[in-house]
């Protein structure tokens, strides 16, 4: 018996897929449309729903998994990527309390050659997190605290775990970009609203604007720092 709460597996067969961005640049790259740092460009905008993404790469579905694997090409091949690109990813691989990341620019402004310290709208509080090595950021609100108390005290949870399960992570380099950003070797778990993601069901790719499709704030990723 088909549940009434969303299309049938029937239904979601026969009609038709829509394109995540990264498959649609994936085609661009494919047929030579693009450059192969054209392509890391878009990919990184699409993440991030950045003005200057080309609209025929514009995606409703969107596919935060892919962060991962965008990240870590650009680490593996930055050394012989041009200068002009890995400035204009730099915005997406900062931390998000550094301000230059997309986190800290209002949309209008986020993209292409746009973010500049001057365009800084956003202040970070973060507080260290009880008997793990591990720090906890917000953006700064009238509900900060409450919001950092909770989010330490989920981690210290998941942190309690880690020997059941993993290894401990490496510590962080301290000062890294700077003391601001980051004052110690604490491991740093940023809390930010990335928007309604679409969890990657058959169902979803079909049409992304039903009710069990949205991810809102419980999904998240994890990128290399020095």
């Amino acid at each position: 018996m088909a549940s009434s709460s969303g299309p049938t597996d029937s239904a979601a067969a026969e009609a038709p897929a829509i394109p995540t961005s990264e498959s649609l640049i994936a085609a661009a790259l494919v047929s030579g449309s693009i450059t192969y740092e054209q392509s890391l460009l878009y990919r990184a905008l699409s993440l991030y729903n950045s003005p200057g993404l080309p609209r025929e790469f514009d995606s409703p579905v969107p596919d935060m998994h892919a962060a991962g694997d965008l990240f870590g090409e650009v680490d593996a091949k930055e050394a012989t990527l041009s200068p002009g690109l890995v400035q204009q990813l730099a915005p997406y691989r900062a931390r998000p309390s550094d301000p230059i990341s997309v986190f800290n620019v209002p949309p209008a402004g986020a993209g292409v050659n746009a973010v500049t310290v001057a365009e800084l709208t956003t202040t970070w509080k973060s507080q260290l997190v009880a008997g793990a090595s591990a720090r906890v950021w917000v953006k700064d609100s009238p509900n900060a605290a409450a919001q950092l108390a909770q989010h330490a005290a989920d981690v210290a949870r998941v942190w309690g775990a880690f020997p059941d399960y993993f290894t401990y992570p490496e510590a962080d380099q301290p000062n890294v970009p700077s003391a601001a950003v980051n004052p110690d070797g604490a491991i740093d778990f940023y809390f930010v609203d990335v928007g309604d993601l679409d969890p990657r069901r058959p169902s979803c790719v079909i049409n992304p604007t039903l009710p069990a499709c949205r991810f809102g704030k419980d999904f998240g990723f994890a990128q290399r720092a020095a």
